[in-house]
């Protein structure tokens, strides 16, 4: 297996194995992000637990010493009010932390799980002569698949994941579930993408885009899914209507599938199909850009025109490299959490 060099939408590359474009890094930059808001979160999450401790000996100290009737916490005065205060903003700034340090660390694992398989997935088609072309990394304005094949038995868009458990799918509904030796379950989670879209959905409707997309271009052809588990240990004990054409734990049988379908396309066709996946990618990634470029443009002109000082400031302040934006309700401005853990 080798990689090739892109240049200019052009594919050029040695005889071989497989012949592997790699189109994006965006696993990559995702997995650092993630892990700076993940410690991030895990900072400011100690910085208010502390906080919360010093002003609840603070509380604590005053009762102790102060008048019989102030101890009494009908009778509390200003200041033990204002210490009130800065205990509830610590606690629930404190529990806002906690809530997105949770969320980014199920986003790393299901990221890293991704990863994982990607690097199996790509391993395995060395087998595939070099006749095909995969391009890893590949996204358009639906989302984003480990990788697309092209070659002379048509288009593939491929999903892989790394997860030692039994995958159940029941049409748009897919989980996953560990067992113990008994036979019980001990952990289930939801079998989706960081959108709330299940895995086969996910591919699918990428490869949907994709394909609508060719047909633009005049090369009409479907482009066929394939979710893969590709742990060890890993089983599927149920597949109903899964929305793919293929899902499977064993990567032979996958390279077998591909192999045996009939040759649809030539040398030129091949080219032709992987210059213009390449160009898709492109394509939509400068929409990407340019529609972020757009949304800071838009967000530093409202901050602009706020006013410097805002109303409403807890007392207390907030503590020293925590700003007032992360002092927020409990939860998680990125949705409900969908994997339990």
């Amino acid at each position: 297996m080798m990689s090739m060099h892109v240049a200019s939408g052009v594919v050029s590359g040695d005889s071989g194995g497989v012949r592997v474009v790699v189109l994006s890094d965006q696993a990559e930059q995702e997995l650092a992000e993630l892990q700076r808001e993940h410690d991030r979160a895990l900072y400011q999450e100690e910085v208010w637990r502390t906080r919360l401790r010093t002003v609840n000996r603070e509380i604590g100290r005053r009762r102790r010493t102060g008048p019989l009737w102030q101890r009494l916490p009908l009778f509390a005065g200003p200041e033990e009010r204002a210490l009130r205060a800065q205990a509830d903003l610590a606690s629930n700034a404190m529990a806002g932390a906690a809530a997105r340090r949770q969320s980014r660390s199920r986003e790393l694992a299901r990221t890293r799980a991704g990863e994982r398989g990607a690097e199996t997935l790509v391993a395995a088609l060395a087998t595939l002569p070099d006749r095909w072309v995969a391009l890893r990394g590949y996204s358009n304005a639906i989302g984003a698949t480990d990788l697309v094949l092209v070659g002379p038995g048509g288009v593939w868009a491929l999903d892989a994941w790394s997860y030692n458990a039994r995958l159940y799918v029941d049409g748009a509904r897919w989980w996953l579930e560990r067992v113990d030796g008994a036979g019980h379950a001990t952990h289930v989670r939801w079998a989706t993408d960081a959108d709330g879209r299940s895995w086969g959905r996910q591919v699918a409707e990428v490869a949907t885009d994709l394909g609508g997309w060719l047909a633009t271009r005049g090369q009409s052809l479907p482009v066929r899914t394939a979710v893969i588990l590709v742990d060890a240990e890993a089983g599927i004990s149920r597949l109903r209507d899964p929305e793919v054409d293929l899902v499977t734990t064993d990567l032979d049988h996958l390279i077998q599938t591909i192999r045996s379908g009939p040759t649809m396309l030539g040398p030129s066709m091949c080219r032709s199909l992987v210059e213009g996946v390449i160009g898709h990618h492109r394509s939509c990634a400068d929409e990407r850009r340019r529609a972020i470029d757009a949304e800071e443009a838009a967000l530093a002109a409202a901050l602009a025109a706020r006013p410097a000082q805002h109303a409403g400031t807890p007392p207390g302040g907030t503590p020293e490299g925590v700003s007032q934006a992360d002092v927020t309700p409990i939860g998680d401005a990125s949705g409900p959490v969908r994997e339990g853990d």
